[in-house]
């Protein structure tokens, strides 16, 4: 089990969930629950995740880096958003025209929309 474990963590590392790296490594479904019991290697998956956020994260730095220099800033955009989404994310007012009660969604700089689907 323990080569199995490792190769978990590898498949963890490359992104993958928990479950599926899991399957990927070979482990039986009915032994996943007896993994999730051991706690020393749950806080190994953990590490694993993290490991392999950070690195996605490094990554994304770099190709940002390189998207600014040629004045593209949707990268930082879009990771303020996530990182700090009542400050920077795309807020959505709903209105309700009160002539036809139809809610109407009204995006930063745009007029409203007589649906609530995204555009």
């Amino acid at each position: 089990m323990d080569d199995r474990k490792h190769s978990i963590l590898d498949a963890i590392r490359l992104g993958h969930d928990f479950d599926t790296a899991c399957l990927l490594s070979g482990v039986d479904i009915d032994d996943i629950e007896t993994l999730e019991e051991d706690s020393y290697f749950m806080k190994r998956v953990r590490m694993a995740t993290a490991q392999c956020v950070s690195s996605l994260l490094e990554d994304f730095h770099v190709a940002n880096e390189k998207a600014i220099e040629k004045g593209n800033t949707t990268g930082t955009q879009w990771l303020l958003s996530k990182v700090d989404p009542d400050r920077y994310g795309n807020a959505q007012r709903i209105k309700v025209d009160p002539a036809s009660d139809i809610p109407a969604v009204v995006k930063p700089g745009r007029g409203p929309t007589n649906d609530s689907k995204e555009n």
